[in-house]
């Protein structure tokens, strides 16, 4: 994308990619009345369908994703890889944070601690929220200890 040019200003040469997904389908005909989806893919951008795309790419690992960033040269790899061999296979191991193949490849790859942990234990919000269970009762308990009105205003 370095080449483009949005409001006369250079893009930057780090920006690998850049995408534009309208929020709904009115918002993206509206859009395309105005011109802004041409406004948009002259830059460089990709100019995408409606829908939510980008809550799925904002949230992967609350889906169970595991999102990993790797440099140009591993990407070029395996996509030479993949073309190449038939059947290609990776391996992915979260504790230790790598990415390998059968070929000895091997790259690292960072995670946030909480990340991990919630992927390895295999928590969404709810289940994140019963490791905690034992924790929340003893809340729950001083907060009717000290408001006891609050108990009768609530069906537990």
């Amino acid at each position: 994308m370095n080449r483009h040019r949005i409001s006369g200003r250079p893009v930057a040469a780090s920006v690998r990619l850049a995408l534009v997904v309208p929020g709904s389908g009115p918002v993206k005909e509206q859009a395309e009345r105005e011109g802004l989806d041409r406004i948009f893919r002259d830059a460089g951008f990709s100019w995408r369908e409606p829908g939510c795309s980008m809550h799925l790419a904002m949230n992967d690992d609350r889906y169970g994703l595991l999102p990993v960033a790797l440099g140009d040269a591993a990407i070029g790899y395996l996509f030479r890889k993949a073309e190449q061999v038939p059947g290609y296979c990776l391996h992915v191991d979260l504790q230790q944070q790598t990415i390998s193949d059968d070929d000895g490849w091997r790259q690292e790859f960072a995670i946030s601690a909480f990340t991990k942990t919630c992927l390895l234990e295999g928590w969404d919000d709810i289940g994140l929220t019963l490791a905690h269970s034992v924790e929340i009762k003893a809340f729950e308990q001083r907060r009717f200890a000290q408001r006891p009105w609050l108990k009768s205003a609530i069906r537990m």
